[in-house]
Protein backbone atom coordinates (compact mmCIF):
# COMPACT_ATOMS: atom_id res chain seq x y z
CA UNK A 1 0.00 0.00 0.00
CA UNK A 2 1.06 3.05 -0.76
CA UNK A 3 0.57 5.98 2.05
CA UNK A 4 1.44 9.56 2.30
CA UNK A 5 5.58 8.91 3.64
CA UNK A 6 6.40 6.55 0.37
CA UNK A 7 5.25 9.35 -2.08
CA UNK A 8 7.76 11.84 -0.59
CA UNK A 9 10.29 9.79 0.82
CA UNK A 10 11.72 9.04 -3.18
CA UNK A 11 12.64 12.94 -4.35
CA UNK A 12 13.60 13.70 -0.81
CA UNK A 13 15.92 11.10 -1.20
CA UNK A 14 16.88 11.97 -4.59
CA UNK A 15 16.40 15.90 -4.33
CA UNK A 16 16.42 17.09 -0.98
CA UNK A 17 17.14 20.84 -1.37
CA UNK A 18 14.31 20.87 -4.24
CA UNK A 19 10.66 22.81 -3.43
CA UNK A 20 8.17 20.38 -2.32
CA UNK A 21 5.91 22.86 -1.38
CA UNK A 22 4.99 26.34 -2.61
CA UNK A 23 2.48 28.92 -1.69
CA UNK A 24 3.04 32.31 -3.09
CA UNK A 25 6.49 33.57 -1.77
CA UNK A 26 6.87 30.91 1.28
CA UNK A 27 8.45 27.58 0.00
CA UNK A 28 9.82 24.25 1.88
CA UNK A 29 12.18 21.65 0.59
CA UNK A 30 11.83 17.77 0.53
CA UNK A 31 14.59 17.87 3.51
CA UNK A 32 12.62 21.10 5.67
CA UNK A 33 9.20 18.59 4.24
CA UNK A 34 11.41 15.52 5.77
CA UNK A 35 12.31 16.82 9.19
CA UNK A 36 9.18 17.98 10.05
CA UNK A 37 7.26 14.88 9.04
CA UNK A 38 9.70 12.80 11.36
CA UNK A 39 8.97 15.71 14.17
CA UNK A 40 5.43 14.77 13.51
CA UNK A 41 5.83 10.93 13.32
CA UNK A 42 7.51 11.11 16.91
CA UNK A 43 5.00 13.07 18.91
CA UNK A 44 2.52 10.17 17.06
CA UNK A 45 4.26 7.66 18.80
CA UNK A 46 4.74 9.70 21.75
CA UNK A 47 0.99 9.69 21.80
CA UNK A 48 0.95 5.82 21.13
CA UNK A 49 0.30 5.24 17.65
CA UNK A 50 2.02 2.47 15.75
CA UNK A 51 2.80 1.14 13.00
CA UNK A 52 -0.17 0.15 10.71
CA UNK A 53 -2.54 2.55 12.82
CA UNK A 54 -4.97 4.71 10.52
CA UNK A 55 -4.42 9.12 11.36
CA UNK A 56 -6.68 11.07 10.12
CA UNK A 57 -5.31 14.71 9.61
CA UNK A 58 -7.86 17.55 9.02
CA UNK A 59 -6.56 21.25 8.50
CA UNK A 60 -6.18 24.10 6.49
CA UNK A 61 -4.63 23.80 2.31
CA UNK A 62 -1.64 26.09 3.50
CA UNK A 63 2.28 25.44 4.13
CA UNK A 64 1.57 27.27 7.60
CA UNK A 65 -0.29 24.00 8.63
CA UNK A 66 1.64 21.40 7.02
CA UNK A 67 4.97 22.90 8.98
Amino acid sequence: MTNLADVLLAPAQRTPDAIALRAGPDTVTYRELESRAARVAGALRAEGVQLGDQVTIEGHNTIAFVT
